[in-house]
C-alpha cells in the first residue's frame, strides 16, 4: 500500500510506493535510501523524516549511482490513489 509524503504544511504532496516517491499525479521523482532521498539520477535532495523530504542542517550529502525511473504509476492511468487503496482492502 502507497503512503503519503506531505508538505511541512501538512498537504499531501506525493506518495511512496516501495522505495520510489511519485507526486500525486504519478510521476516518479525519486527514491528513498536508508534515510536519504536522491533523484534517480543519483543527485542528493534530503533527509526522509516524518512522512516529508527536509533538509538536514548538517546534511551528509552524497551522490549515489544513477538508476533507472520506475515507469509512470497507476494514477497516470486515470486511477486515484484512493480507488487503488479500496481495490486492496
Amino acid at each position: 500500500m502507497a503512503m503519503y509524503v506531505y508538505s511541512t504544511e501538512g498537504e499531501p504532496v506525493g506518495f511512496v510506493f516501495g522505495t520510489d516517491i511519485y507526486d500525486l499525479a504519478g510521476t516518479p521523482l525519486g527514491r528513498i535510501v536508508g534515510c536519504r532521498v536522491h533523484r534517480f539520477d543519483g543527485a542528493y535532495v534530503g533527509e526522509w523524516f516524518r512522512d516529508m523530504v527536509v533538509k538536514r542542517p548538517q546534511g551528509r550529502p552524497r551522490i549515489i549511482s544513477a538508476v533507472a525511473a520506475p515507469p509512470p504509476s497507476f494514477a497516470q492511468a486515470g486511477f486515484s490513489i484512493a480507488e487503488t487503496a479500496g481495490a486492496e482492502a
